[in-house]
């Protein structure tokens, strides 16, 4: 799909799993349980941006609405078929580029009654085949602190590889900490588009 169209294309996508639906967030997704989940030291330990101010309907709001118009990222909710499509977390692909076809990834579940279901793993997979088949992307890149096991687990379950390792380059809480890069490559990715597409 054209890039220059990316803002206006994300209002119609939808992606649905055995278990789960994926789409992007609305304004209307900000909940009580959604910004007291984001304030859960539990769920926000590795989550520095989001940890380093106590997060309010306003700066959620914020950050959904910076997302939703945004040409580079799109932040999906998660949300659960079985439960009337309960909201448990949130997928974001950010820093899309068009010219080097590719994106960062984040998932954070907030519901920590979904805990350890296999549902982070259902909706990262959901979100990597929407960045390789339909936004044609070539690599997706995560990063993760080194003592986030969970995460570490859940992105090799996906297909990601340990790339390599930035050592004490960010901080968490009151220590600077390795932090692992994971990458997954777009097998399929069409050679013949970089020739094809001139963008900028």
């Amino acid at each position: 799909m054209p890039f220059t169209d990316f803002v206006d294309f994300k209002a119609t996508i939808r992606l649905d799993t055995p278990s789960l639906r994926l789409l992007p967030l609305e304004l209307t997704h900000v909940t009580g349980a959604y910004i007291a989940g984001l304030n859960d030291p539990d769920v926000n330990r590795f989550l520095v941006d989001v940890k380093r101010q106590h997060q309010t309907r306003e700066t959620v709001a914020g950050f959904i609405e910076t997302n939703r118009t945004s040409p580079t990222a799109v932040l999906f909710g998660i949300f659960l078929k079985k439960d009337a499509n309960l909201h448990i977390g949130s997928v974001r692909l950010a820093n899309i580029s068009a010219y080097h076809f590719c994106a960062d990834v984040g998932i954070c579940l907030f519901n920590k009654d979904c805990w350890r279901q296999g549902y982070a793993l259902e909706a990262l997979k959901a979100v990597v085949r929407f960045a390789f088949q339909d936004l044609g992307l070539h690599y997706l890149e995560a990063g993760v602190y080194c003592d986030n096991t969970g995460s570490a687990r859940l992105f090799n379950k996906a297909g990601f590889e340990r790339l390599h390792t930035l050592r004490n380059k960010y901080r968490n809480a009151d220590a600077f900490t390795d932090v692992y890069i994971y990458g997954i490559y777009n097998h399929h990715f069409p050679m013949a588009t970089l020739t094809a597409r001139v963008t900028k």
